[in-house]
C-alpha cells in the first residue's frame, strides 16, 4: 500500500474492470481503515455498483466511500470534497487571465 500521507494524496479512486477486483476493493478499504488513511475512497469500473459499494466497502472504511459510475465523472464527484478551495483556484486563474490582457 502506497503511503497516502507521505505523498498528501487528498483522493483514492480504485477501478475494478474484473469481478475479483472487487473483494480487493473490499481489502483496500479495510487496510485505509486500518491505517487512518483520513481521504475519500472512490470506486468505479465495469464490475461495481452502488449497491456493492455501499453493502460491501463501505462498512470497511469510516470515511465517505462514493461509487463513481463513469471515470470521466470523477471529477465533478470529487468538486463538493474541494469546493472551499474552488473559489481560491477560479480567482488564481481570473487573475492570471487579467494579468495577460
Amino acid at each position: 500500500m502506497y503511503d497516502a500521507k507521505k505523498i498528501r494524496l487528498e483522493f483514492t479512486f480504485l477501478q475494478g474492470l474484473i469481478t475479483p477486483s472487487l473483494s480487493e476493493m473490499a481489502h483496500v478499504a479495510k487496510e485505509m481503515e486500518r491505517l487512518s488513511i483520513g481521504i475519500p475512497l472512490l470506486i468505479g469500473g465495469a464490475t461495481t455498483s452502488k449497491q456493492h459499494t455501499a453493502v460491501k466497502i463501505a462498512p470497511k472504511y469510516s470515511l465517505p466511500v462514493v461509487h463513481v459510475l463513469d471515470a470521466s465523472k470523477s471529477v465533478v464527484t470529487v468538486l463538493p470534497f474541494k469546493y472551499q478551495y474552488f473559489s481560491d483556484f477560479i480567482f488564481e486563474i481570473l487573475l492570471v487571465l487579467k494579468s495577460l490582457r
